[in-house]
């Protein structure tokens, strides 16, 4: 599956990729699907979806301490794997940290804020009432775009 992606012409090389890959499946379901199970209290694993907000105190990469809160996750190589703990600060026990390579937070554009703005007023407006808040998104199948009253740019 993966040779659709990738070509290696050294026969020797692709032999020891292929069996790696078929090594590292193995270990997946052997981590994922059994040890996990055997630890008491069972343990958990969760990935971090992209743009999450990056927190040292269950993710691992290399990042620069003063700009972390500028950080997201921008791809989350590893889960995090816990288990749950009422006694803990967030609810849960790190066993492993999550493995993140992070990126920087994306800036709103004038639009994202002026939409995300007008998009609270109305929920702040609407919400309490029974009738549901107008949506901002516009609808292309709308506007006929193929009539003879349109003009063409040159």
């Amino acid at each position: 599956m993966m040779n659709k992606y990738r070509v290696i012409k050294d026969n020797n090389k692709r032999k020891d990729v292929d069996a790696l890959a078929e090594e590292l499946v193995i270990n997946v379901i052997r981590i994922f699907y059994f040890r996990l199970s055997i630890q008491e209290p069972i343990a958990e694993y969760r990935w971090f979806k992209n743009n999450e907000q990056i927190n040292k105190t269950y993710m691992k990469s290399s990042w620069d301490e003063d700009e972390i809160d500028n950080m997201v996750v921008e791809v989350c190589s590893f889960p995090l794997i816990y288990k749950p703990s009422p006694d803990a600060p967030y609810g849960f026990k790190v066993c492993t940290p999550a493995k993140v390579f992070p990126g920087q937070v994306a800036k709103q554009g004038l639009m994202e804020k002026l939409k995300t703005s007008i998009g609270r007023k109305f929920r702040n407006l609407y919400s309490s009432s029974d009738v549901p808040a107008p949506s901002l998104d516009i609808n292309e199948d709308e506007y006929d775009t193929s009539s003879s009253d349109s003009v063409e740019l040159n």
